[in-house]
């Protein structure tokens, strides 16, 4: 048996119990959960489509709520290297103190996302979610690299809201791992500090993971509007970086293949094959090498691109093999990217996107709803005065700002948040085929 597997063997009933024993003290927060006599998900794969329970095709249309439970740096216009969640929280305890940095990150979390959002994602006529998190934000980091797995009720009590609020707004549910204990890369996106521990020390982080996994797993299985687990975004494989995108026959993503199949085993263990695999390639979710023949009936493939392609022919080889061999593919993440483009010849490049997408069709996700200063997403937040002492001090030019002025103005920036307090991009939502009232 190999070690990995041993490892999850040793670990799977300390882990129900633990599961069980977490979900009964955080009972008070509100879930969607259907009734034992109905199915545990609403969509399966059949083919190369996905299927509702009627038999009819399901076309993912939606947004990630990336920024939420995993901010990144330009989202918030700071600076490198102030561009991880890590970072960017010893930042403003830097400019203010720990006290401030909890108030900012508790009102940042409470206006990014709120019911009323995603309300209006489903009156658009969208019809699904992909939610990025942080690890950390449910397995706090001094826990990771240990053997005790512990998990934090209040990150777990905000997926629980955004499951129960899409549940009733009749929107899938896509739970997306954006950073993995350890690191699935060595890039802010995976708050990993530099290190991509989740290979380099796989003994340690893959029954993490797959722990912290399991525990979702149980959780939403009887949910049927969450309908899988993005598992893992753009992992970066030891090497391929060196190798670059134009030499991915040379990439070894056999690493990557031994940990879904890992990962596989622990979901199946709890929903019994009810729930989506949605797997992204390696090398920032473009490369499928390695991850064909698909070990499980109910796999999707999930592929990233910026700047989106407009032709199947665009795809990386790879991700069309994966097409030929009548297997899903979810363009899980696209959108930022102008290309170059002037506004309104964007927003028909994206119409066009989304129309090639469709007829797959299997479908896209936008990355994503909200961002400080950017028009390319729906809505549009807006620094508060005086941002500008912050962002030249965090990129040294400027002086460090009075500890009053900056908590200030990084609390003004989380109110910022606020839907109500953002510029709507109507024409961006229409182009993407929604329809505004």
């Amino acid at each position: 048996m190999p070690f990995h597997a041993q490892i999850y063997q040793y670990f799977s009933l300390a882990m129900k119990a633990l599961t069980w024993g977490f979900s009964i003290c955080i009972l008070t927060v509100a879930v969607a959960q259907a009734s034992n006599d109905e199915p545990t998900s609403h969509v399966t794969i059949k083919g190369a489509e996905l299927i509702d329970q009627q038999g009819n095709t399901v076309v993912l249309r939606g947004f990630g709520v990336g920024g939420w439970l995993m901010p990144e740096g330009y989202m918030l216009d700071f600076p490198k290297p102030h561009d991880s969640p890590q970072a960017i929280r010893r930042a403003i305890v830097d400019m203010t103190d720990e006290a401030t940095a909890q108030t900012f990150f508790k009102r940042y979390e409470q206006n990014y996302v709120t019911e009323s959002d995603i309300a209006q994602v489903a009156a658009w006529g969208f019809n699904s979610i992909r939610l990025p998190f942080n690890a950390e934000r449910l397995m706090p980091r001094d826990q990771q690299g240990g053997t005790s797995y512990v998990f934090d009720p209040s990150g777990v009590a905000l997926i629980d809201n955004l499951v129960a609020w899409a549940s009733k707004h009749h929107l899938y549910v896509i739970l997306d791992m954006h950073a993995a204990p350890g690191g699935q890369s060595i890039h802010n996106i995976a708050d990993s500090g530099g290190v991509a521990r989740l290979w380099e020390q796989s003994e340690i982080y893959w029954p993490q993971t797959i722990a912290l996994w399991q525990m979702l797993a149980e959780r939403y299985k009887s949910n049927p509007w969450v309908i899988g687990y993005d598992v893992l975004n753009e992992p970066m494989m030891p090497g391929t970086e060196a190798l670059g995108k134009s030499k991915m026959d040379q990439h070894d993503n056999t690493q990557l293949r031994a940990f879904y199949i890992e990962l596989t085993k622990a979901f199946r263990a709890v929903d019994n094959g009810t729930k989506i695999m949605f797997l992204e390639g390696g090398f920032w979710g473009q490369n499928m090498k390695d991850l064909l023949p698909a070990w499980d009936p109910n796999i999707a493939y999930s592929y990233h691109a910026y700047p989106a392609p407009t032709s199947i022919a665009e795809f990386p080889q790879s991700v069309q093999d994966v097409m030929d061999a009548g297997h899903p593919v979810w363009f899980g993440e696209w959108g930022e990217n102008w290309n170059e483009l002037d506004w309104h010849d964007w927003l028909a490049f994206n119409t066009q996107v989304t129309a090639l997408m469709e007829a797959r069709p299997v479908g896209w996700s936008w990355w994503t709803t909200k961002k400080f200063a950017r028009s390319t997403q729906p809505w549009q937040c807006f620094h508060p005065a005086g941002f500008s002492v912050i962002r030249n001090y965090l990129s040294n030019r400027g002086p460090k700002p009075e500890k009053d002025v900056a908590k200030r103005i990084l609390l003004q920036m989380a109110d910022n948040l606020a839907t109500d307090q953002c510029h709507f991009n109507r024409g961006l939502v229409e182009a993407l085929g929604g329809s505004v009232k």
